[in-house]
C-alpha cells in the first residue's frame, strides 16, 4: 500500500526515551501550523508531517520557499505508505500517521498533534519517564472521547493497534469529525484505554485549538492552572 508522506525533521535530543511526532495535516502546510508548532515542537525528537498524496503531487514545487518561517526548522524528506486515490479524508493522515509510527525504529512514543493545536506542556519528558513505553499506554484528549489536540502512544500500544488500523474507516460523519470517531474506534478495536488528559498535578496534556474562540480557550488555559481535567473544563 502506498501513500507520501511528508517528512520533516530532524531534532537531536540526550535523553533517553524518543519521542516521534507526527502532524496529519493538509499539503501546503497552514499558517496555523506555523504559528502554534513553537508549543509542542522542543519536545519531539523527530517532526514528521502526514498529508494527502494528490494534495503533495499537486502543490509542491514553490510551496516551501514561499514559507520561510517554517523553513527554520522543516527539512523535507518524502516516505511512502498508502494509497488515498479515491480522495482526501480527515481519517487518511491519522491511519498513515499510525502506521508510519508503528514502523519507524528507535523511538519510544508517538506523539500525534493536530495541525492547530496549541499544546500545553509543562514537562513531557518528565511525565513520560514515569511511564514504560514496553506498556501498552495512551494519554491525551482520546481520555475526553473527542480526539483534537495531543495523542500520545507508547511503542507497545502502537504495535497493539496497528493489526486494526485498516479497520477503523469513519463511514458517514461530517468531514470535520471523521479523523475523531475514527482513531476512537481504533482504539477500543485494540483494547486500548486512554488515560487521563492531565496527570493529577495538571502537568502533562492540556490543549486548546488555534480555532477555538477566546474565551473557551480561556477557560482551557485556566483548568490548567487549577490541575483540572480537559474534558471537565472543556464542557
Amino acid at each position: 500500500m502506498k501513500t507520501p508522506w511528508l517528512c520533516f525533521a530532524t531534532l537531536a535530543a540526550a535523553e533517553p526515551g524518543r519521542i516521534l511526532c507526527v502532524v496529519p495535516s493538509r499539503w501546503p502546510p497552514s499558517r496555523s501550523l506555523e504559528a502554534v508548532a513553537s508549543t509542542w515542537l522542543k519536545d519531539c525528537d523527530d517532526v514528521t508531517i502526514a498529508v494527502s498524496a494528490r494534495q503533495y503531487n499537486a502543490s509542491r514545487g514553490a510551496t516551501v520557499a514561499r514559507r520561510k518561517s517554517a523553513r527554520k526548522f522543516i527539512t523535507r524528506n518524502v516516505a511512502v505508505t498508502h494509497d488515498d486515490t479515491k480522495g482526501f479524508t480527515p481519517w487518511l493522515p491519522i491511519r498513515s500517521a499510525v502506521e508510519y509510527a508503528a514502523a519507524q525504529s528507535g523511538f519510544d512514543w508517538l506523539a500525534m498533534v493536530e495541525d492547530d493545536s496549541v499544546v500545553h506542556l509543562k514537562r513531557l519528558r518528565a511525565f513520560l519517564g514515569r511511564y514504560a513505553s514496553s506498556d501498552p499506554l495512551t494519554f491525551g484528549q482520546c481520555a475526553c472521547d473527542r480526539s483534537p489536540g495531543m495523542h500520545l502512544f507508547s511503542r507497545a500500544a502502537l504495535a497493539q493497534i496497528r493489526p486494526v488500523v485498516g479497520t477503523c474507516a469513519p463511514g458517514r460523519y461530517k468531514a470535520q469529525s471523521a479523523g475523531d470517531v475514527a482513531l476512537l474506534k481504533c482504539l477500543d478495536r485494540a483494547n486500548l484505554t486512554c488515560t487521563a488528559a492531565v496527570d493529577a498535578r495538571g502537568d502533562a496534556l492540556i490543549s486548546a485549538m488555534r480555532s477555538q474562540r477566546k474565551p473557551q480557550m480561556l477557560r482551557l488555559l485556566e483548568a490548567t492552572a487549577a490541575g483540572r481535567r480537559h474534558c471537565e473544563a472543556g464542557k
